[in-house]
């Protein structure tokens, strides 16, 4: 998978949680259950989750540049509500917070955006 190794240092250097192996998340790309987007100097990966309040567009791992990280999500809000999605979320730092605030996101360790 050529997109992976391109993403690979910015989406490991994300990982913060000991489950969130290589192999796991390869697995999760390749099963289909998760997606990688990939920018030039970035990447990002994304889930769809469905839960009681309907389906989310969570963003699970982001690394990389954060200005490209964050011009993705025009792009990925419009993947979210094409796939029915009235959420999306982010767990990230303080940082996050700052960043997504412009693009609708509210919250401070867990962003929030209706879709």
């Amino acid at each position: 998978m050529r997109e992976w190794l391109a993403a690979r240092e910015w989406i490991m250097g994300a990982v913060v949680d000991e489950e969130d192996t290589e192999a796991a998340i390869v697995e999760r790309l390749l099963a289909g259950s998760a997606m990688l987007w990939l920018g030039e100097r970035s990447a990002m990966i994304t889930e769809i989750n469905d839960t009681e309040a309907g389906r989310v567009l969570h963003v699970w791992l982001a690394g990389g540049e954060l200005a490209e990280v964050v011009s993705f999500t025009p792009g990925i809000a419009a993947f979210g509500r094409m796939m029915g999605c009235v959420e999306a979320t982010l767990e990230g730092r303080k940082g996050w917070a700052r960043a997504l605030r412009p693009y609708g996101f509210s919250g401070s360790r867990l962003l929030r955006k209706a879709l």
